[in-house]
């Protein structure tokens, strides 16, 4: 889903500071998308087109990410966020349905004047389980982009900017058995 990077009242989430640390991700709860879709990939090269959409404002936009991970393989999976323009979140596990704050982040990474150091987390998932995962990315002035990749426990690269097919990302569960609500 992606939104204005403004609030209600027409001020900027993000700004251009050092971390970004006035971003505020519990506001985008309140917000409604003006456009939803579906994605195969996990990256943009620039704000100007987002998965083929043009963002309302290419400075201030911020993409919302979330499914559910399908474990293939048991084992520790790497959640990796290479580079970003201006920040990237991430929220796995039960945190990403509806307790997603900054502060409870598995990813926190922002651009700063210095460029943007790559973060990575890693958790261990059993196989034929759905897990909940939220991606956030904000841009706050000028272009923007992201990467952010996925990968399993074998070393395969379950999604990044480069993926065209992903199975292993839905967007709920076959049945209720799954425990992997829409």
């Amino acid at each position: 889903a992606l939104y204005p990077n403004k609030g209600k009242d027409g001020n900027n989430l993000v700004y251009l500071a050092p971390n970004n640390g006035n971003f505020d991700s519990i506001v985008m709860k309140t917000l409604r998308p003006y456009y939803k879709g579906q994605t195969t990939k996990l990256g943009v090269a620039d704000s100007a087109s987002i998965y083929g959409q043009t963002p309302q404002d290419k400075g201030y936009v911020v993409a919302n990410h979330r499914g559910y991970l399908y474990a293939q393989q048991a084992g520790v999976y790497t959640f990796s966020a290479p580079t970003t323009d201006d920040i990237s979140l991430l929220w796995a596990g039960a945190k990403a349905y509806s307790g997603w704050t900054r502060q409870n982040a598995n990813i926190d990474q922002a651009y700063v004047s210095t460029g943007v150091t790559p973060q990575e987390y890693k958790t261990t998932f059993e196989k034929g389980k759905y897990y909940p995962i939220r991606f956030m990315w904000a841009n706050s002035g000028g272009p923007g982009y992201f990467s952010f990749r996925i990968t399993a426990p074998d070393g395969t690269v379950v999604i990044d900017d480069k993926t065209t097919s992903c199975p292993s990302l839905v967007k709920y569960g076959c049945n209720a058995a799954d425990n992997a609500p829409p």
